[in-house]
Parts: C-alpha cells; structure tokens; sequence
C-alpha cells in the first residue's frame, strides 16, 4: 500500500575521506558513536528506517506536524546533539592516532522531502521503497557547497516546504535546484546549520527552577515530546487552552517562533502579552506574561518543560510571582493582592491543562494522531 509522508536522510559528510586516511578500528568506533547519537534524537513522529553506512533513513506518515517549524527544530536538535558528542569526543581524547586527530572534519547534512512511499518489512527494518525514495537518495551527490557556499545544511524539497507551509521561512535558507536523469529537476531551499550550533551555544538560558517557583504544575501528555510541544506552542492552540476570544502573534523571525516572539492574548477588552525569553525545542521554553488587573500592571514569568516519560511527555510549568519592576505602587497592590488572586490564578491554570489534553483525546477520536501512533507503533516493533 503506498504512503504519502517525509523521507529524511541524516547523511555524516567528509566520512569517505576520513576513512581513507584513518585507522579503521579507531574510525569505526567514532562512526558508531555519532549514528547512535543521531538514532537517540529521533523520536515520534519520525520514525527510523534503518541506517546505510554512514547515514540514517526515517519517515512520518502523512503531515504530522501540527507546525512545520517542529520538524525543523527536530533537525536542528540532532545537528547540535552531534556536534556536542563529536566536540565532546575531540576534547577528551588522547590518542595520537589520525582517526582521533581529525574527527573535528566530520560534519552531518540532510534532505528531506515529501512524496510517496511503500513500506516492506525485511527483519528487523522497515524499509520505504519508490520514486520518490530513489530521489531523496540522489540528492545527498548534489552541489549545494559549491553553488551556495554551505556544507552542512538541511535541504528541503519544494514539496517539503509546501506541506509544512514553511513558505516564508525561506527567507533564511537558499534556493538551489538539482537536475537528475530519468528523476528530472527538483527544487528545494538549503538551511544553514553552522550558525544553529554557534546560536544554541551562546544563547543566554532564561529558566524558572522548581526551587524558584511560587506554583508548578504537572501533566503527562499520551504524545511523543516533539507532538506535545507542538500542542503547547502553536498559536491556534494556545489561543484555545488559554480560552482566548482571538490570538495573534508577533515578532516571529521568518514566519518562525523563536526568543522575542509575542503571543497576544484578548480575552474581551483585556489583551495579555507573553513574550518568549528563552527556546529550546523539545526541552524547554520561558515565557514573560504582562496583563492587568483592573488598573494594575502585572508581569509573570514562567519555564515550560518537556520530558520523556514512559510512552509519553511529562510537562511541567514553574511560575514566578506575579510582579512589577517598573512602578513600585504597582508592585507593591500586587504584593497584597497576591494571597486573593493565588487561587483564581491556579484554578485557570489547571482548567488549561485540562484543555489540553482533552484537544489531543479529540484528535485521537478524529484520527488527526492516527499517524503518530502508527509511527510510535513502528519506531518501537
């Protein structure tokens, strides 16, 4: 029965020439270190195919991501978790040999892209079978570096970027097409990951501990992580789970949520603004809240977390104190009335929570998960 879904290829590059100039046993060792790393970070709605030599194969079925920019950041994610792995690696060894003095050479590339696939299984590996397989697979021998000047990138094929609606993220990558015998010419946009691990590295953290916290909350989800930040993060549910009238969102960097995007919440003729000060898909965000009450200004900062947990995610809010640094008459009515609006407060949260979970049962019932259980299903056979 043929599928229609995402082929992603995680491809290591430099890895030939590497091996040709290294000790093998040495070489081996490390190649088995990054793929291992690389299968660790791919979870549902990915699922792995199976590994060939230096690279990774693995496929969603249909459109399962509630936001495009999610499997991106799943990219992202294992890019800098192979980074830190190989940095880690190079700065403990001490073996003189060339295999262990030149792994800093090895980087990771990948395609991804949407078309239509089988699925065999043969032992233990699920393996995709098509035309559009066959494409994927071409477009790892390509010339991305020499034409746009990247070496490690995340390729997305035209028909990628229109599922995901990632249109306006392009702004950030660079157009290239390929043109292959019997396949034709494809067109796609190549993203820049060297920049993502410089980002993630020197990026400020901005995180509300459990010790810090006035109020923590606590959910398990029935979704992989990647599903239920999706749930949390996305406009269009948020704006249910927070039962606002409407929602907008401002400050995205290239149609993407990121550190300085603005969710705007009205709720009649009261607008709350929440402003994300920290992201780190897949692990945890931290928001900034300012509304009124009655005429009082008030901010709330909060850290949002993530956690695998069993077949689901665990997810846990910390909360500050309601505060106000900018007027000190302000902040000091909100010290006061702090006791009388805990309760209220905390009531609101847990109705959210509750909200959530009830929009993930119903699309259990309307089959919108039925893909990610398929994929969590065959990620685990």
């Amino acid at each position: 029965m043929a599928e229609n879904g995402f082929i992603i290829v995680a491809d290591i590059t430099g890895y030939t020439a590497y091996l040709s100039g290294s000790e093998l046993e040495h070489a081996q060792e490390i190649l088995e270190s990054l793929l291992n790393t690389i299968l660790k970070e791919i979870h549902p709605p990915l699922t792995i195919s199976r590994t060939e030599g230096d690279a990774v194969i693995s496929y969603s079925l249909g459109n399962a991501f509630i936001m495009g920019q999610t499997l991106l950041e799943m990219l992202e994610q294992i890019y800098c978790a192979f980074h830190t792995e190989l940095e880690h690696s190079d700065r403990n060894t001490t073996c003189p040999c060339d295999a262990c003095q030149n792994m800093h050479q090895l980087d990771l590339k990948f395609v991804t892209h949407f078309g239509e696939f089988g699925l065999q299984k043969l032992g233990n590996m699920t393996e995709m079978v098509g035309s559009d397989v066959n494409l994927t697979h071409r477009l790892l021998k390509n010339h991305i570096p020499e034409k746009t000047g990247i070496n490690a990138y995340a390729y997305f094929t035209q028909a990628a970027i229109d599922v995901l609606k990632l249109n306006e993220m392009t702004s950030v990558m660079k157009e290239h097409s390929e043109s292959y015998d019997h396949l034709g010419e494809v067109h796609g946009w190549a993203y820049d990951l060297k920049p993502v691990w410089q980002r993630n590295r020197e990026r400020l953290r901005v995180v509300i501990r459990p010790e810090e916290a006035a109020m923590s909350f606590n959910l398990d989800l029935p979704v992989s992580v990647p599903v239920a930040w999706d749930y949390i993060n996305s406009p269009e549910h948020r704006a249910r789970y927070r039962f606002s009238d409407t929602s907008k969102v401002s400050g995205n960097h290239g149609g993407r949520l990121d550190v300085g995007t603005t969710y705007h919440c009205i709720h009649g003729d009261n607008v709350s603004d929440e402003t994300i000060l920290d992201w780190r898909p897949f692990d945890y965000l931290t928001i900034e809240g300012q509304g009124r009450f009655g005429p009082i200004i008030f901010k709330q900062r909060f850290s949002a977390f993530v956690k695998e947990s069993g077949d689901g995610t665990n997810y846990q809010v910390h909360f500050t104190r309601i505060y106000n640094d900018e007027n000190s008459l302000h902040a000091l009515a909100l010290r006061v009335m702090y006791p009388f609006m805990k309760s209220e407060f905390q009531q609101g949260v847990r109705k959210g929570l509750a909200e959530i979970s009830q929009m993930i049962e119903e699309d259990r019932q309307s089959g919108r998960l039925k893909m990610v259980e398929i994929s969590a299903a065959a990620a685990t056979a």
